[in-house]
């Protein structure tokens, strides 16, 4: 790899610039620990400090997080960062293309960015105000609320009250959402857009607000998928005498799979779309299949999600924790 170190010595390639942020990060995160600054409970959430308390989160957040990034041979974004202030430092400043840290980064940003998608370069608050935040979605998410919320639970089975990636991905292959209109690497998408920032990752509870989401972000989560899948319009509905998207995509699925996923090519979307149709409408459609694949996985026939009312919202309060836990399954 370009700019890489021997294995025994991991900074030796780092310039004094790159090698003197890193020192100054170091530092932030030592002195906040030494000031005795609160870290999260077992939910996640800001506590008092305390050496009794911080003792007691320590072994809560073993058990309910494990993220031993040396040995998983993953990054955080802010050694994201600073790997490619590495990379841009060996290729550009000392090859004395470039004098600055500063001007050799904007040249490998500039480098990276034809050979990756446009779309991923879409602001994430911009889906936000024009599609999460106004009255009519609001009104739709407020009507499944508690549907949703008993799914969350059923997904957060240990209680932190905040969903790991795994754990999303784990729902959208219980809900039956992964398909050619929606891959694994959408979802990841999906859920990685939906995060919350932070002001400092590096601390244990930041480091936990950034990589997981909580309730509300799972919301926004579902607005991103709901305009990411193949939605069946009316003309669909009339023409297949169904009146269900879920209803609608297993009946296409069971009958012709590859007609199917033909169909799912063709119509869906793509990520960064604008939504095909109205937002609530986009949701109300992806509730449909998540009810429909709950209530099928269940023992049931998946009619709940003909009419969204309240057998159909009782129905996921008895069967989300079931459901869960038998198709909602982890990869390790």
């Amino acid at each position: 790899m370009l700019g890489a170190a021997p294995p025994s010595h991991p900074q030796a390639n780092e310039s004094p610039l790159v090698k003197k942020a890193r020192e100054a990060a170091a530092a932030k995160a030592a002195a906040a620990e030494a000031e005795g600054r609160g870290s999260p409970d077992s939910t996640g959430r800001d506590s008092p400090p305390g050496a009794l308390k911080k003792q007691q989160t320590s072994s809560n957040v073993s058990v309910l997080f494990s993220h031993d990034d040396l040995k998983k041979k993953c990054l955080h974004r802010v050694e994201f960062i600073v790997a490619l202030l590495n990379v841009a430092a060996n290729r550009y400043v000392q090859t004395k293309q470039l004098a600055s840290i500063a001007e050799a980064m904007s040249a490998l940003i500039e480098d990276l960015k034809p050979r990756l998608d446009p779309k991923l370069y879409f602001r994430p608050d911009d889906f936000r105000k024009y599609h999460c935040y106004t009255p009519e979605t609001d009104m739709t998410l407020k009507g499944l609320e508690a549907s949703l919320r008993h799914i969350f639970t059923a997904l957060d089975a240990k209680g932190r009250e905040l969903l790991t990636l795994d754990e999303f991905k784990g729902f959208c292959r219980g809900a039956d959402l992964l398909a050619p209109d929606c891959t694994e690497r959408d979802a990841t998408l999906a859920f990685s857009w939906s995060r919350m920032c932070v002001a400092d990752e590096t601390t244990e509870r930041g480091h936990f607000k950034e990589i997981c989401l909580p309730f509300e972000g799972f919301m926004e989560a579902l607005c991103r998928i709901a305009v990411l899948k193949m939605m069946p319009t009316e003309e669909d509905f009339a023409s297949s005498g169904q009146k269900d998207a879920g209803a609608f995509l297993s009946e296409m699925y069971n009958t012709n799979e590859e007609a199917y996923k033909d169909m799912l090519r063709e119509r869906a979307p793509g990520w960064g779309a604008e939504p095909t149709q109205p937002m609530q409408d986009c949701i109300t459609r992806l509730f449909e299949v998540i009810t429909y694949a709950i209530d099928l996985k269940t023992g049931g026939t998946g009619a709940s999600s003909k009419d969204l009312n309240f057998a159909a919202h009782n129905m996921i309060a008895l069967k989300a924790k079931q459901w869960a836990k038998n198709h909602c399954w982890v990869l390790k």
